[in-house]
């Protein structure tokens, strides 16, 4: 790291010994940051649906078509459960890693007029907070 001094203010910035090192460091931050955890969690959510199913196949007993009904119903709902936690992973972490790989690829992206802007807001976006709260 280094202090950099601007007009009326100060900041740190990351001082790399060679700009392929700067370069491999921000591909593995991103592939272990993102790509890794959203196909882990992309198949783990897989599994978990697909045991689901398995298991509503299974259960023993004649099913009347209402049963059948209530059945599919809760299947959809979990798997759309299921999709949306993948996709909130996905869409909240997404625009911080293109911003981050965008500056490390291409260092002037920095004098864009809205970078700093769409930092900001890519790494707001990643801390909102979807959680419900219990009341």
């Amino acid at each position: 790291m280094q202090q950099l001094e601007e007009k009326y203010m100060s900041f740190c910035e990351e001082n790399w010994p060679s700009e392929p090192f700067r370069k491999v460091f921000s591909s593995l931050t991103s592939i272990l940051q993102f790509v890794v955890p959203f196909f882990v969690i992309a198949f783990c959510y897989i599994c978990v649906s697909i045991k689901l199913n398995d298991r509503a196949r299974a259960k023993p007993g004649s099913k009347t078509s209402k049963r059948e009904e209530t059945d599919r119903e809760r299947k959809r709902r979990t798997n759309r459960m299921l999709i949306a936690m993948v996709a909130i992973f996905g869409v909240s972490w997404l625009p911080l890693n293109i911003v981050n790989v965008v500056d490390d690829f291409y260092s002037d992206a920095n004098s864009w007029s809205y970078y700093k802007f769409c930092f900001f807001m890519s790494v707001s976006y990643t801390h909102l907070d979807v959680a419900p709260r219990p009341s």
